[in-house]
């Protein structure tokens, strides 16, 4: 199972980890905390699916929000920098997107905006699906996000992959 190899691989080189979380409604969190010994590295997860509470939880910009909207990629970098100004964690990764229908032509739309925060770096990623259904597309992120987080340390721990 690929989430297993990425966190064992965080607890070898000890590099802790952290979540914020609104598209995936704490599907991250869950993924990680089905392994057992996550809890060497993994300190938490803050889900905040409305407005109020992710200006009340993570200190967000009410104005911010309401010029580029609460799924935005503006928004998402404030959730990543504030998720780690509360966790102070090597790595902390927010989640925003939306879902919606064309009823027209019966489309699903879905796009996600996340940022992952690792040491001094943010990495951005950006998908954007069609035909594809929410839970779906949910899993698909969340396993996009563990393969970046292993090519991550894999650049930076070369040796273990010798």
């Amino acid at each position: 199972m690929y989430i297993k190899k990425v966190i064992n691989n965080l607890i070898k080189y000890n590099i802790t980890i952290a979540s914020i979380e609104s598209f995936t409604g704490g599907g991250f969190a869950n993924t990680l905390t089905n392994i057992k010994g996550v809890s060497k590295i993994y300190r938490g997860s803050i889900i905040a699916y409305n407005n109020k509470e992710k200006i009340k939880l993570l200190n967000l910009d009410k104005s911010k929000i309401e010029k580029y909207t609460p799924y935005s990629k503006e928004v998402s970098l404030d959730m990543v920098k504030n998720g780690y100004n509360i966790f102070k964690t090597d790595i902390v990764i927010s989640f925003s997107g939306y879902a919606s229908k064309d009823q027209k032509n019966n489309i699903n739309n879905l796009e996600t905006f996340i940022w992952i925060k690792y040491k001094k770096s943010f990495i951005y990623i950006n998908i954007k699906k069609k035909y594809m259904r929410r839970k779906q597309f949910k899993k698909y992120i969340i396993y996009k996000v563990l393969k970046k987080i292993n090519f991550l340390i894999k650049k930076n721990n070369v040796s273990f992959y010798k």
